[in-house]
């Protein structure tokens, strides 16, 4: 076997492998890594990442932030299956959620119940508006693009700038399933 690495070693090597392609860097990837992984096996050595561990990181924050617990549930899977294919690792995959910890974790569903809110009503709209257009920050645009053009989150978040024409005034977005 190579050289033994760290699990923070080869989670920073994935993501610098990675983040060219990827619409917003490795940013998020290290930083939700570096706040709940790395206190917790960062230091290990990559192929003694067990299933204990990866239990330590990612059940504390399980039911209390279930998107968060499982991107990282999700990138550490990835990382441990980047080492495994450059001969880091040998074995089974302890962050794998499909046949192996949706066995032990909840899922999602039932751990944080859907709450559906009320629509603004459309007769106050145009004060929301001048209101939000009082606000400077990016969520305030977004929000305001996403009203404007009656989009999903999803896709105004998706967004790119070379879809959208501001003189013209027109946003020529691609289908959600053209999105890399």
């Amino acid at each position: 076997m190579a050289t033994a690495l760290t699990f923070r070693q080869c989670a920073e090597r994935y993501v610098a492998a990675h983040e060219a392609g990827w619409r917003n860097g490795g940013g998020h990837w290290l930083a939700s890594l570096s706040t709940y992984v790395f206190p917790v096996f960062g230091d290990v050595a990559v192929e003694a990442v067990d299933l204990p561990l990866v239990m330590q990181a990612v059940e504390p924050i399980w039911t209390a932030k279930p998107v968060t617990a499982n991107n990282v549930r999700n990138r550490v899977e990835m990382v441990l299956d980047w080492a495994k294919l450059r001969g880091l690792r040998h074995g089974g995959n302890p962050a794998r959620w499909k046949g192996h910890l949706e066995t032990v974790l909840p899922h999602r569903k039932e751990t944080v119940p859907v709450v559906h809110r009320a629509a603004l009503p459309y007769r106050e709209v145009g004060a929301f508006m001048v209101e939000l257009k009082k606000l400077t920050d990016t969520s305030a645009r977004v929000l305001e693009f996403q009203i404007l053009t009656a989009a999903r989150s999803g896709e105004v978040v998706g967004a790119r700038w070379d879809e959208i024409d501001m003189a013209a005034g027109v946003w020529t977005g691609r289908p959600h399933e053209a999105r890399a």
